[in-house]
């Protein structure tokens, strides 16, 4: 006796029973066509106890239900191949976003060299103006200093004269 679901819609049960009549439906036509599943055959013939027509009857519930295994076999591969499907695009979008913020870093990375050169390149242009501004300063601090030992000569050799 099988229960019906109190939460599945009655599009729903009535969706499924349709497939199962077709399967059901499916198994005639290959008693029919003598297309037979031997090893199913032999275990309805192992539960009907040698009766050859419970035989059939329990042969085509086992087939019936053979069938419905593998249709729900199929529905979770289907299942799991669109999840590894969705988790292949999520890798490739993480590896694009990876690849995308390792160019933003290079492209930083290029503009922090160019300024890096720039600035590079305008204290070596200033260099021989900061040379020439120490230069000027030197000579006038030498002027300022022998002034001063000139000056210090003077009061030390003026006094000496006037003795």
């Amino acid at each position: 006796m099988k229960f019906r679901n109190p939460f599945q819609s009655a599009i729903k049960r009535n969706f499924m029973k349709e497939a199962e009549l077709r399967l059901y439906e499916k198994v005639a036509k290959d008693i029919e066509n003598n297309d037979i599943n031997n090893g199913v055959w032999t275990k309805a013939f192992a539960k009907s106890n040698g009766d050859v027509a419970k035989q059939k009857s329990i042969y085509i519930e086992l087939m019936v239900e053979l069938y419905e295994d593998r249709l729900r076999a199929e529905e979770e591969l289907e299942v799991i191949l669109a999840s590894a499907a969705n988790k292949d695009k999520a890798d490739q979008q993480e590896q694009e976003a990876q690849q995308q913020a390792r160019q933003r870093e290079a492209e930083v990375k290029k503009k922090d060299e160019e300024e890096r050169k720039k600035r590079h390149e305008k204290w070596v242009a200033g260099a021989a103006e900061r040379e020439r501004k120490a230069n000027q300063e030197t000579k006038i601090l030498l002027i300022i200093f022998f002034s001063f030992i000139a000056l210090m000569v003077l009061l030390v050799v003026l006094p000496g004269l006037y003795l």
